[in-house]
């Protein structure tokens, strides 16, 4: 488990220093709800017409980030990671807890979950899930729903 973190932490470590993106802006800078953590009803409504807009956990999240690190990228990108991060070891889990379950699978249960969890972690297409600060939305909605399961 800890060397996929590692492949994914080596795979991602050049992404950290990416500039704010497309609406990363107007979710950070130009969101005044998360510029003040102290007024947590603000935080919890983010301003209508911004990607946070209904999504209190998330504009709660980046407001965590910005009282930590103000409009530095590196903060955000290490809690996307996290996040990621977190999303594929709960799905390395739930494929190895539900491999285990049948004999057929038992001994090679481990393998099969480093392998998927890898493969979905290091696809091209989750690029977005640590770079674009935003995706931070879909992220946690994924991660929350792994942790359903």
């Amino acid at each position: 488990m800890s060397a996929l973190v590692l492949l994914l932490l080596a795979a991602y470590a050049n992404s950290f220093r990416v500039p704010f993106l497309l609406d990363d802006e107007a979710a950070i800078t130009g969101n005044e709800s998360i510029h003040d953590l102290s007024r947590l009803g603000r935080v919890f409504s983010p301003a209508p017409s911004t990607t946070v807009e209904g999504r209190p956990i998330a504009n709660f999240s980046l407001a965590i980030n910005y009282a930590i690190s103000g409009a530095r990228v590196e903060g955000y990108h290490a809690v996307n990671f996290i996040i990621h991060a977190g999303a594929m070891l709960l799905l390395f889990g739930i494929v190895r807890r539900t491999l285990k379950s049948d004999a057929r699978f038992k001994d090679w249960a481990e393998w099969i979950a480093c392998g998927v969890a890898g493969v979905w972690a290091l696809h091209p297409i989750q690029t977005e899930s640590v770079t674009y600060i935003v995706q931070r939305v879909e992220s946690l909605m994924g991660f929350f729903y792994l942790l359903t399961l």
